[in-house]
């Protein structure tokens, strides 16, 4: 079909009948109308999508305008378009709002394991499955591993809630809810959200991965268990079974056990070196004055390497130095080395 003077042609010079061409332009409509209510449809599911993993929703959104439960933010002009692409710029614009809901570590751990079940539940799907949601769910689990990286091994990164991203891990290894746990592997060990991002930081840096399993080994272990006196006791910062479990948690990653094998305190410094004979001056509870008037004897100092030394000092010693408390209703109270070997053992 051509335009003309004398109005559309066909290309032998015949003229069009007004009727086909007004037959055409609807079919044309209507294929166009089709194709943007298709586009409607996909980019809707793919908002309701970002709200469920990233819990975010855009400013300009004509789709959901319920933001009790979200996060809402600007990307600027019109209603953004979602595409793998542009995963990173909505991850960096959420990251660097002032919103204290949940530390960075914490919540980049959530993201992934909510975007590993919907890829799961996806692919068990016999029919439905959009290619393209696959590759964005994919794109968040990467991304948000990669954003945690960033945040540990550039402590410079403007995240107004990556502060001391080794004390969030510890933390998080601290939760005792394995579903919401970043250990939590929802298609098993290697695919939690802790295991890959030690996979992340060990490609980038092994140096700076060593450092970072020896700072939340001594967040989980000097600063945190050490408060506590027995197996049965909670603080503050939890409970000593869970403070266990998370140095256990932690040697999910071969490679983060190894390097806590080295830390510097996980043993007593050796017999010839230098800091075997070094003298502790343990911490006085409150003034001197005080323990003399009530009749309490000073700590006296120990060498590092002594019995004192390996309970105080060492990683092994602050998680064996924990047994049942004498006055546990649940134990006999007779000496344990007056019982049976089986009863010890038990």
């Amino acid at each position: 079909i051509v335009e003309s003077q004398a109005g559309p042609q066909l290309s032998n010079g015949a003229p069009l009948m007004a009727g086909c061409v007004s037959e055409s332009n609807k079919k044309h409509q209507k294929m166009k109308s089709d194709t943007d209510v298709t586009a409607r449809k996909a980019q809707r599911k793919k908002e309701h999508l970002i709200k469920k993993i990233l819990n975010i929703i855009f400013k300009c959104s004509t789709t959901i305008k319920d933001t009790s439960s979200a996060v809402e933010i600007d990307l600027g002009g019109d209603e953004p378009t979602i595409t793998v692409q542009s995963i990173t710029e909505i991850l960096m614009v959420r990251l660097s709002m002032e919103i204290s809901q949940q530390p960075v570590i914490s919540y980049l751990g959530s993201c992934h394991r909510r975007a590993t079940e919907e890829l799961r539940s996806l692919r068990q799907q016999k029919r439905g499955a959009s290619a393209e949601s696959e590759e964005i769910l994919s794109e968040i689990k990467n991304q948000v591993v990669s954003f945690a990286a960033s945040c540990i091994l550039e402590p410079d990164m403007p995240f107004p809630m990556a502060d001391e991203a080794h004390v969030q891990i510890a933390q998080c290894l601290l939760d005792e809810d394995p579903s919401s746990s970043i250990i939590f592997g929802v298609e098993g060990n290697a695919s939690s959200f802790y295991y890959c991002l030690c996979e992340e930081i060990l490609q980038q840096n092994s140096t700076a991965f060593s450092d970072l399993i020896g700072r939340v080994t001594d967040v989980i272990v000097f600063e945190r268990l050490s408060t506590c006196k027995s197996v049965l006791e909670t603080t503050g910062s939890g409970s000593a079974v869970a403070m266990v479990s998370a140095l256990r948690s932690m040697c999910a990653h071969n490679t983060a056990a190894s390097s806590i094998s080295l830390h510097k305190s996980f043993l007593l410094p050796g017999t010839s070196s230098r800091e075997a004979k070094e003298a502790v001056r343990p911490p006085v509870s409150g003034s001197l004055f005080q323990m003399i008037s009530s009749g309490e004897q000073p700590p006296l100092p120990y060498q590092r390497r002594s019995g004192q030394g390996l309970e105080r000092q060492t990683v092994l010693g602050q998680v064996l130095r924990l047994g049942v408390p004498r006055n546990n209703p649940a134990f006999e109270r007779s000496a344990v080395l007056r019982q049976s070997l089986d009863s010890v053992t038990s």
